[in-house]
C-alpha cells in the first residue's frame, strides 16, 4: 500500500484526506481549542486509514478557528523534524495557506517526492492586511508569505484549488492545475432527520457567527422582513446555529425575542437537522478579499439539505447557486437580503420550484463528486486502480 504523509492545519481528517482510503496516509495537526469553537464539522469523513500526529498544545489563536503567529512558528518546527520521517512516504500533501511549511519542498523535491498543493486561500490577501497595518514585520510578512506561496506552486506536482480564481493566479507558476470546489458530505446529511424548531417560516443559518458572515446583516433582514406585512403573515422566525464573536452582541440584541433562536456552540449533526427542517437556508456573507477568491462550502452543504438557499453575491458560490437554480443570489446588503426572503414567501411557485431543483442536485454537490479529480490524478501518479 502506497504511502502520503499530509500537513494541515485543521483537527479533523477533513474530505481531502478522507477521498484516499487506499493510501496509508499520516498526517500532522494543531490540537484544537474547544474554547475557541463555534461548530464542530466533517467529523464523518473515513479516517481508519490517517495515522494523527497533534502537536502537544492545543491552539492559541484568540478568535474563533484562530491559529496564533507562534502555531505557525511551532508547527513548520515540527514538520522540520519530522522530515526525515517524510522521506519514506511516496508523497506529500500540504493543505496550505501555511505556507512557512512549504519551506521544506526543495528537500523533498530533491529525493524526488510527489508534492501536492492544496491551496485554499491566496496569500495575496495579505495585502490588503498590510494596507490597514503598515508596520514593517507585518510588510515581511507578506513578503516572506507570497515567496513561500510561489515556491509551493513551482515545486507541486499538481495544484488542487477550489476555485477559479485561485487557479489562474498559480497558472502563471505551474500548469498542472485543477478546481476542486467545497462539496457535502451528503450521503451522511441524507440519513440525518429533521428536527421542526418553530411552526412558522423559518429562516436558518449555520457557521460562525463573525461579522464578515454577515450574520448582523441577516438580522437587520429579518427585522424588516417580520415588520412587513409579508412577515407578519407568515410568522416568520429566524434560526442561528453556531457561535463566535458576535454571539454574545447578537444575544444581547436580541435577549427576549421569542422569535429568534441562536444555539451557541452545536454539533455539526445537530445543526443539520434544524437546517433540513427550515423553509429556506441563508448565506449572507460580506464582501471580503478572500470570499471573492475562494469557494465557501456553505452553499453546498444547504443544497444537500434539500432546502431553497439565499446567498450573497460574494464569491463563486454564489455563481455555482446560479448554475444550479437552487436559489436567488442577492447583493451583500440588508434590504436585499430581506427583499430576496419576502419573494420566496410570496411566490409559491418559485419557491416550489427551487425546492425541487434542490432535492434533484443533492447528489450534484457532494464532496466525491466535487472533489473527483484530486483523488483521480493522485491514483493515476501513484499507479493505484
Amino acid at each position: 500500500m502506497k504511502k502520503i504523509f499530509a500537513l494541515q492545519e485543521t483537527t479533523y481528517v477533513n474530505e481531502w484526506l478522507g477521498m484516499l482510503p487506499d493510501y496509508r496516509i499520516t498526517s500532522l495537526f494543531l490540537r484544537e481549542n474547544k474554547k475557541l469553537l463555534a461548530i464542530r464539522s466533517y467529523s464523518s469523513y473515513p479516517e481508519d486509514h490517517v495515522k494523527k500526529i497533534y502537536l502537544p498544545f492545543a491552539v492559541r489563536g484568540k478568535k474563533v478557528a484562530a491559529v496564533g503567529p507562534l502555531d505557525h512558528v511551532l508547527y513548520t518546527l515540527s514538520c522540520f523534524l519530522l522530515l526525515p520521517l517524510m522521506l519514506f512516504y511516496d508523497a506529500v500533501i500540504f493543505v496550505v495557506p501555511t505556507f512557512l511549511t512549504t519551506s521544506i519542498m526543495p528537500v523533498l523535491k530533491l529525493f524526488r517526492k510527489k508534492i501536492y498543493v492544496i491551496s485554499l486561500d491566496p496569500q495575496d490577501v495579505l495585502l490588503e492586511t498590510y494596507k490597514k497595518n503598515k508596520k514593517p514585520h507585518v510588510w515581511i510578512y507578506v513578503k516572506i508569505s507570497c515567496f513561500l506561496e510561489k515556491l509551493a506552486m513551482r515545486s507541486a506536482t499538481k495544484i488542487f484549488t477550489v476555485s477559479n480564481y485561485l487557479k489562474n493566479q498559480y497558472s502563471k507558476y505551474n500548469q498542472n492545475i485543477y478546481v476542486t470546489p467545497n462539496g457535502a458530505d451528503t450521503r451522511r446529511i441524507e440519513k440525518i432527520g429533521k428536527k421542526k424548531m418553530f411552526t412558522g417560516f423559518t429562516i436558518a443559518y449555520f457557521g460562525s457567527l463573525d461579522k464578515w458572515r454577515g450574520v448582523d446583516m441577516l438580522a437587520d433582514a429579518f427585522i424588516m422582513l417580520r415588520n412587513s406585512k409579508t412577515g407578519k403573515k407568515a410568522k416568520v422566525r429566524l434560526v442561528l446555529l453556531g457561535g463566535g464573536p458576535e454571539e454574545d452582541t447578537l444575544r444581547k440584541r436580541f435577549e427576549n425575542d421569542k422569535d429568534i433562536y441562536i444555539s451557541g456552540f452545536i454539533d455539526h449533526s445537530t445543526a443539520i437537522s434544524y437546517c433540513k427542517a427550515a423553509d429556506v437556508l441563508v448565506a449572507p456573507f460580506r464582501e471580503t478579499p478572500v470570499l471573492r477568491r475562494t469557494f465557501s462550502i456553505k452553499p453546498s452543504e444547504y443544497v444537500a439539505c434539500g432546502v431553497p438557499v439565499i446567498v450573497t453575491d460574494t464569491g463563486e458560490h454564489a455563481e455555482f447557486i446560479k448554475k444550479l437554480k437552487a436559489g436567488l443570489v442577492v447583493a451583500p446588503d440588508a434590504g436585499d437580503l430581506a427583499n430576496g426572503l419576502e419573494t420566496l414567501i410570496r411566490d409559491k411557485k418559485l419557491y416550489a420550484k427551487l425546492k425541487e431543483t434542490c432535492m434533484k442536485n443533492r447528489s450534484n454537490v457532494d464532496y466525491t463528486i466535487m472533489r473527483k479529480p484530486f483523488s483521480y490524478e493522485i491514483n493515476k501518479d501513484l499507479s493505484v486502480a
